[in-house]
C-alpha cells in the first residue's frame, strides 16, 4: 500500500470494506485496520460500485488544485511526521507564491490522503511507566474532586460535587458530595469525614495542584491556603502536590473519580443531598469497597482492617474559626459574608460604621449586634453570590402607607398628635416613609405608653422628625425613668437639655431671602 496511488487506494478501501463487513467484521475494526474513519466506512457502505466511481471521479477532480504539491508535502511529511496539516499549509504559502485560494479542510484532506498512500503516520511519545510495588499499609492515601449532572425526581438537571479519598493499599474508597464546588472549608470538612470513616490518618495525602488548597505555585514552591494551611497545621500529614497535567502520578484516585461516575452516579436520580450521601456510604460498603478489586485482587474491606491498625490516631475533630467574626452593615440592611448578602432587619443599619458579629452555628448563621444581642438567624449559603433572607425582615409591602401611619398612631394615648407627626415625617421624608414609621414602631415596641408618649410629644414640640433621633429620645427617658418610676417625668427644656440630640436646631429661612428676589 506504500505506493498505491490516490485512485487505487480508494477502490481498494471500498472493495476490502465491503469484503470484511459481509465476513462479520465491525465497523470500528474496519476503521481502525485502514486507519481511517467510522464515518468513511460508514459512507462506502452507503455506496453502490456506480456510485463509488462517481464519487471517485469527483475526488480525483477536486484534488487536481493541490495536485502539483504532492512532493513537496511528502518529502516534508517524511522530514517532519509530527506536522500538522496547519503547518503544511503555511508551508505551501511560504514556498509558493502561486497557490490558489483553497479551505484548510481541503488541505487537511490533502495531507491525509498523503500520509495514508505513502504510509507516514503521525508519530506520538508515550510516556513509559512502569509499575510500583505496594505501599506499606497506612503510608498514603490519595484525594481528588469530580463533578456530575444528575437528574431530579422532577426530571430537571441537578450538578453534583463530590470529594473522594483512597487508601493507596487497601483501596478503601470513601465519597462525600454536596450542592456547591467545593471551598478550603469543605475541603477539611470533607478531610473529617474521610478520616472519621477510615478510623485514622494515614501518614500522606497525594493532591492535584487544586486552587482550594493552593493559590500559588512558583518552581515548586508551594503555597497553601490560610484556610487549608489552618487544617493542615492541625492535623499534620505529609502533603505530595503532584505537577500540573500529571495524571499518572496518582492513577489509583483518577479511577476512583470514574468509578464514582459511571457505577454511582449513573441512572440515580437526585432527590436530596442528604440522601445522596446516605445512599453513598450505603454503596461503598455494598459494593465499592466489597468487591475483589481488579488490580490486587484483594477486597478493599478486608484489607482496610488491616490498614487501619498503621493510620495515625484522630485526634478531636477540627473545627475551623474565623478570625474576623465581624461584618459591615450596608445600607439595604444586608451583610455579606462568605460570598453571600443576607438580609438583616430593618432598620439594623444605622451608619457607616455598623457592625454585626456573626457566629456560624452548624450550618446557622447567628447575627449579633454591638451590645452582642442576637437580631437574627438565617441558614448559611454555600453558593456565591446569593441573597439569603427571612420575610420576617422584609418589608410588609401589603399594607399602603396610609393603612401603616393609622394603624402606628393607634399604639400611642394621643392617637391625633401621632397621626399629625407620622404625616409630618411623610411630609419631610416621602420616599422613607414606611421605613421611618416601621423604625419608631420597633423601637417602642414592649415600652410602657407613658415612654412612648412623652418622647411622641417631646418630638413634635421640637420638630424632630426623624425615627433614628425618636428611639434615641425614647431611650434617653427610658434610662431617666430607672430613677424616678414612681415620679412624673417632666419634658426637658430643649435649651437646657443635657442631650446632644436636643442642642439640634432645625434650619430656618429668612423671609428677607424671599423679598430680595421677588423685588428684584
Amino acid at each position: 500500500m506504500k505506493y498505491m496511488n490516490y485512485t487505487n487506494f480508494k477502490m481498494h478501501l471500498f472493495y476490502e470494506t465491503h469484503r470484511m463487513v459481509t465476513e462479520g467484521y465491525k465497523i470500528s475494526q474496519i476503521a481502525e485496520w485502514f486507519a481511517s474513519d467510522p464515518r468513511t466506512v460508514r459512507k462506502y457502505l452507503r455506496m453502490t460500485e456506480e456510485e463509488f466511481y462517481h464519487f471517485l471521479a469527483n475526488q480525483t477532480e477536486r484534488n487536481k488544485k493541490l495536485s502539483p504539491y504532492w512532493d513537496f508535502v511528502r518529502q516534508r511529511l517524511e522530514d517532519w511526521p509530527q506536522a500538522s496539516s496547519a503547518q503544511v499549509h503555511d508551508w505551501l504559502k511560504e514556498h509558493y507564491d502561486d497557490l490558489p485560494e483553497v479551505s484548510e479542510k481541503t488541505v487537511y484532506s490533502f495531507v491525509q490522503h498523503i500520509r495514508l498512500i505513502h504510509d507516514i503516520p503521525k508519530l506520538f511519545s508515550y510516556r513509559q511507566c512502569q509499575k510500583i510495588p505496594e505501599l506499606p499499609y497506612g503510608k498514603q492515601a490519595q484525594v481528588d474532586f469530580g463533578e456530575y449532572n444528575m437528574t431530579t425526581i422532577e426530571g430537571k438537571r441537578k450538578k453534583v460535587y463530590f470529594f473522594t479519598m483512597v487508601l493507596s493499599r487497601s483501596r478503601q474508597k470513601f465519597v462525600h458530595l454536596q450542592e456547591n464546588p467545593f471551598t478550603s472549608e469543605d475541603t477539611a470538612e470533607a478531610h473529617e469525614l474521610a478520616f472519621e470513616y477510615y478510623q485514622g490518618i494515614p501518614k500522606e495525602v497525594v493532591y492535584d495542584q487544586d486552587k482550594v488548597l493552593l493559590f500559588s505555585e512558583n518552581h515548586g514552591e508551594l503555597k497553601l491556603t490560610s484556610t487549608f494551611k489552618k487544617y493542615h497545621d492541625y492535623r499534620g500529614f505529609n502533603l505530595f502536590f503532584c505537577r500540573k497535567a500529571d495524571p499518572q502520578s496518582k492513577g489509583k484516585i483518577e479511577n476512583v473519580v470514574k468509578y464514582i461516575k459511571y457505577n454511582f452516579l449513573r441512572g440515580r436520580r437526585f432527590n436530596s443531598i442528604e440522601i445522596l450521601n446516605r445512599e453513598a456510604i450505603k454503596w461503598l460498603e455494598r459494593k465499592a469497597n466489597a468487591k475483589v478489586h481488579a488490580g490486587t485482587r484483594k477486597v478493599p474491606k478486608q484489607e482496610w482492617e488491616i490498614e487501619k491498625q498503621h493510620l495515625n490516631e484522630m485526634k478531636q475533630r477540627f473545627k475551623f474559626i474565623h478570625e474576623d467574626d465581624s461584618s459591615t452593615v450596608r445600607k439595604d440592611n444586608t451583610v455579606l459574608y462568605q460570598g453571600n448578602y443576607y438580609q438583616l432587619p430593618i432598620g439594623t443599619y444605622q451608619g457607616d460604621d455598623t457592625c454585626v458579629k456573626v457566629e456560624d452555628n452548624d450550618g446557622i448563621l447567628l447575627f449579633f449586634d454591638d451590645e452582642n444581642k442576637q437580631i437574627a438567624n438565617l441558614k448559611r449559603s454555600y453558593g456565591k453570590g446569593q441573597l439569603i433572607r427571612n420575610n420576617n425582615y422584609v418589608r410588609d409591602h401589603s399594607m399602603k402607607i396610609n393603612e401603616l401611619i393609622e394603624q402606628s398612631a393607634m399604639t400611642f394615648s394621643n392617637k391625633e398628635m401621632a397621626q399629625e407627626y407620622f404625616d409630618k415625617i411623610r411630609k419631610a421624608m416621602p420616599r422613607y416613609t414606611r421605613d421611618q414609621v416601621s423604625l419608631i414602631c420597633k423601637a417602642c415596641d414592649g415600652k410602657p405608653n407613658y415612654l412612648k408618649d412623652q418622647a411622641l410629644e417631646y418630638c413634635y414640640s421640637n420638630n424632630i422628625f426623624r425615627a433614628t433621633d425618636f428611639k434615641a429620645v425614647l431611650e434617653y427617658f427610658d434610662k431617666t425613668s430607672e430613677h424616678t418610676k414612681d415620679e412624673k417625668v417632666k419634658l426637658l427644656d430643649i435649651t437646657t437639655s443635657h442631650n446632644p440630640k436636643s442642642q439640634i436646631k432645625p434650619d430656618k429661612s429668612n423671609i428677607n431671602d424671599y423679598n430680595q428676589i421677588i423685588n428684584d
